[in-house]
């Protein structure tokens, strides 16, 4: 084999997989920046896409004052958390994953949700009886701060 055949087949190893790692990466930016914008226009209000791009361009100054504060006080904040939210539940599911080696990973494997499940049982069947005043005192946030707990105890 001459040196030539080697340089040319040197950039594209068979099982490479650098290429589709960058187009998916490209793929998933485009979904997360289309998702982004339909949240940010999405509402009750008449805030569109003329008025978003108005906004994200520095035109800022063009929209009226009730356009302006849909966007900075409900919409943004509502997306940005979005995706904060998104992307914990991604790390954790990939820590998870990680943890037991095992990419079928999912909060059945430490019990978390059979836990769970035994103490919103028990909530509901003695809410009434032996648990009467602990649920009066939280009210209908009872049943799933008892099914944290659960899931809790369960994993320690």
């Amino acid at each position: 084999m001459s040196l030539a055949v080697l340089s040319s087949t040197e950039g594209s190893v068979a099982g490479d997989r650098s290429r589709q790692g960058v187009v998916a990466l490209v793929v998933l930016v485009g979904i997360l920046l289309f998702a982004c914008g339909v949240s940010l226009i999405s509402g009750p209000t008449g805030v569109g896409i003329s008025e978003l791009l108005a906004y994200l361009t520095g035109g800022a100054d063009q929209l009226d004052a009730r356009d302006r504060i849909i966007l900075e006080a409900v919409r943004l904040p509502r997306t940005a958390l979005g995706m904060l939210i998104g992307a914990g539940l991604a790390v954790s599911g990939a820590m998870m994953q990680g943890l037991f080696r095992n990419p079928l990973a999912d909060p059945g494997i430490v019990g978390v949700t059979s836990g769970a499940a035994l103490f919103a049982v028990a909530a509901i069947s003695l809410g009434e009886g032996a648990l009467a005043t602990v649920a009066l005192f939280f009210g209908p946030h009872f049943l799933p701060i008892m099914a944290f707990f659960g899931g809790l105890l369960n994993t320690w």
